[in-house]
């Protein structure tokens, strides 16, 4: 499927196609499954993932694409056509989480000395209610008039304790804890204690592959395949995503990877805006003058004319349009040596930035690009 895909495509390396885009959006994916605003490019590329969910079936219709920057592991989603990105590290940790939680279930480790904790009595009278529910946690304790003895603890918080932390103070962390939790919810308990769930999480977390650790196509597939068969397969032990929608192949197929018609290329023919003041009839034999788009069309927009048109369009600086720009310069290879990229921005430096930009991430080089800075004020140019 991702070959047929990429046939139109002057490379096939799945490295190469994330590279752009991973770029631009990697400092959204951070905390929270991130979406392109809907005003913008997303209209076009990218569907609304704000209401999107996800099953466990999913894992059913997937094809590993390959790793991504040592960061994501790429898949493509075959029945919906999208591709996904997953976490590598919220993906393993996930499984180390599930895996830690059903060995750790009920184990329990005896102590080298008990440990005796001084309560109120009516504190007691609560633990004493809920013996077999702190069995079945991994303690073993011994109740008397103004306190509890504990013999034996789960065997998360040995394994904590051997590491440097005091076991008294964790064992008394945990018994205070389940008091507080009976109190709260008239002496019925439902969740794993948080000393408990923090000391596994930390475990799952520190256990985990890590960004930057290199995974094969098969690690991948191992990884995923494991993922699919955890009971919450979408959530890291933490509670962040462990996967991120990127790309619909439906919206974005038909634009971006027709091939384009260079011959007797004309971008004053092919734009409408040879009118628009300002436009150079020159220049505008191989580029494309910026048009005065509204704010709520203008990524959309600039994009079309980039895309459908098979000529290139300059974006102004600061207006927050990374993405965009990285399309835009991923796609000069289709119309290089004939066109080029022009910037217009109020000051030559941040004009020299946006060039610099092209050069850093897709090594189009400085005399590829040209400057308009001209002496039009920027705000009779972008009036939004």
């Amino acid at each position: 499927m991702w070959c047929v895909f990429t046939k139109n495509l002057s490379i096939s390396d799945p490295k190469k196609f994330f590279e752009e885009i991973y770029l631009a959006k990697s400092k959204l994916i951070e905390g929270s499954i991130p979406n392109v605003s809907k005003s913008g490019y997303a209209k076009h590329a990218v569907q609304n993932f704000e209401n999107m969910s996800f099953t466990k079936s999913l894992f059913k219709n997937l094809e590993i694409i390959g790793q991504v920057d040592c960061k994501f592991i790429a898949v493509l989603e075959k029945t919906k056509k999208l591709i996904l990105l997953f976490d590598q590290h919220a993906v393993h940790e996930r499984v180390r989480l599930e895996q830690l939680c059903e060995s750790y279930k009920s184990a329990s480790m005896k102590l080298d000395q008990d440990v005796t904790i001084f309560l109120p009595h009516k504190d007691v009278s609560l633990l004493k209610r809920q013996k077999t529910h702190l069995n079945s946690l991994g303690l073993v304790v011994s109740l008397f008039t103004n306190g509890v003895t504990v013999s034996e603890v789960p065997l998360c918080l040995y394994n904590k304790s051997k590491k440097g932390t005091d076991i008294v103070f964790l064992t008394e962390t945990l018994i205070k804890e389940v008091i507080e939790t009976l109190k709260m919810n008239n002496g019925i308990i439902v969740n794993t204690p948080r000393v408990i769930q923090d000391i596994v999480n930390s475990e799952a977390c520190r256990g985990a592959i890590k960004f930057g650790d290199s995974l094969s196509k098969n690690e991948c597939l191992m990884h995923l395949k494991t993922l699919s068969e955890c009971t919450l397969p979408f959530q890291c032990a933490h509670g962040r995503p462990t996967l991120t929608p990127l790309i619909s192949l439906d919206k974005f197929y038909d634009t971006l990877f027709t091939k384009p018609q260079l011959h007797n290329l004309n971008a004053v023919n092919l734009s409408e805006d040879a009118d628009t003041k300002g436009f150079d009839l020159q220049a505008g034999q191989s580029w494309i003058y910026p048009t005065n788009y509204p704010v709520r069309d203008y990524q959309y927009n600039i994009t079309q004319q980039a895309l459908h048109k098979n000529t290139l369009v300059s974006l102004p600086t600061g207006l927050g349009k990374t993405f965009i720009a990285a399309v835009v310069m991923y796609n000069f290879y289709r119309w290089y040596p004939h066109n080029k990229i022009i910037f217009m921005a109020p000051t030559r430096p941040l004009v020299k930035q946006q060039m610099d930009a092209c050069y850093n991430i897709t090594a189009i080089p400085h005399e590829a690009t040209a400057e308009l800075t001209g002496t039009k004020v920027q705000q009779t140019i972008w009036p939004s």
